[in-house]
């Protein structure tokens, strides 16, 4: 699970703990990084803890964050599908299209969601087998 997300994860991990279907990432001084939840040992999603180091992030700034996260999970199969602005932020999903008739692949997809500093504090991954 760490390589999944060591990338986004600000200061330094001191600690990994694994609980069920959990596995979490704590610095020295105990606080919570992240936290990876997985199915059989498959990333499936994480939340992160920190702060970006941009402000006003854009629409089209959260695109490019959202694909540099897509490109290090290794999910470069998945094309953009929409960018919504929410409070604190953009949600951005990521979806896989059917090569022949170009329609939406249901229940396979990347989103990420990335506040306005930049700072990206999920990402969950479907993946159908």
């Amino acid at each position: 699970m760490r390589q999944f997300v060591e990338p986004f994860i600000q200061g330094e991990i001191a600690l990994e703990r694994a609980e069920e279907d959990m596995v979490y990432y704590d610095d020295a001084q105990g606080q919570v990084l992240a936290e990876v939840y997985h199915h059989d040992g498959q990333f499936s999603s994480a939340t992160f803890y920190g702060k970006g180091e941009l402000n006003d992030v854009t629409k089209e700034q959260a695109a490019e964050i959202a694909e540099a996260v897509k490109k290090k999970l290794g999910q470069n199969h998945l094309q953009l599908q929409s960018v919504e602005q929410e409070e604190g932020g953009y949600f951005v999903e990521f979806r896989r299209f059917e090569p022949l008739y170009r329609i939406v692949v249901q229940g396979d997809g990347l989103f990420v969601t990335v506040m306005n500093d930049g700072f990206v504090s999920s990402v969950t991954l479907h993946e159908l087998d």
